[in-house]
């Protein structure tokens, strides 16, 4: 759903860094997601600032899921989501380059059909993804991907998935990187070593996506947690 003026907007798409650097890797989050009413709130009053929709929406999009402006780091309003995704490339690249993320491509995969948030993904997908992302030409960037990190498996990895080109890429999937406190199971922070600085990932996802990557193929994997906090790597089958 796109209302400007009530505040609605879509939260991701932008192209970062915006020079001529190797479109390398696409970070996809999903959406419907419901929008409280500061979100709402400082999305209207930044509009209103705009000189122009292009300007306006890079900074909505930079403030708001960075970090909304004067929100504390323990605030209900923090939004790291860009900064958790980065984190686990940093920590997986640490000792060499095993995702190469010059230029990423921000984007997300569905989006709102209704104010309510009442959104069936399944036939959104079905209905709106692939004919959304064909007519605004996002599949032919996607293709130009080395890979593909989906964040939340039913509202991103899944759809992605679902899409018929995406037995040509290299997908993986990752829980949401907003919700969840520090060692919560099924938690985003799980896959590090301490959850709390995010500085070192677990060593088996490390092992078990060098061992997909250098297959030299296209594949379709899910990083999870088990009910005790400990991660594990696997693939799932073509769609």
């Amino acid at each position: 759903m796109w209302n400007q003026d009530e505040g609605y907007i879509p939260r991701v798409f932008f192209l970062h860094p915006k020079d001529d650097s190797p479109l390398d890797l696409a970070i996809v989050g999903g959406n419907p997601g419901h929008a409280d009413k500061v979100e709402l709130k400082w999305n209207k009053e930044i509009w209103r600032q705009k000189k122009n929709e292009r300007d306006a929406y890079r900074n909505l999009v930079q403030k708001h899921w960075r970090k909304f402006p004067d929100a504390p780091r323990s605030s209900d309003h923090y939004r790291p989501f860009y900064e958790k995704p980065l984190q686990f490339l940093k920590a997986l690249n640490s000792d060499e380059t095993i995702f190469a993320s010059n230029g990423i491509l921000y984007l997300e995969v569905v989006f709102c059909e209704t104010k309510s948030g009442s959104n069936n993904i399944s036939d959104t997908v079905v209905r709106c993804t692939s004919e959304f992302l064909k007519r605004r030409k996002m599949l032919d960037l996607l293709s130009r991907c080395k890979h593909i990190l989906c964040l939340g498996f039913g509202d991103s990895f899944n759809p992605v998935t679902e899409l018929r080109e995406s037995n040509q890429w290299k997908v993986i999937g990752l829980y949401h990187p907003t919700p969840g406190n520090v060692r919560q199971p099924y938690s985003f922070n799980n896959y590090f070593e301490d959850p709390k600085r995010r500085t070192k990932l677990e060593p088996i996802i490390v092992e078990k996506l060098k061992e997909f990557e250098n297959m030299q193929k296209p594949y379709q994997v899910e990083v999870k947690v088990r009910s005790d906090g400990s991660p594990f790597v696997r693939q799932v089958s073509q769609r």
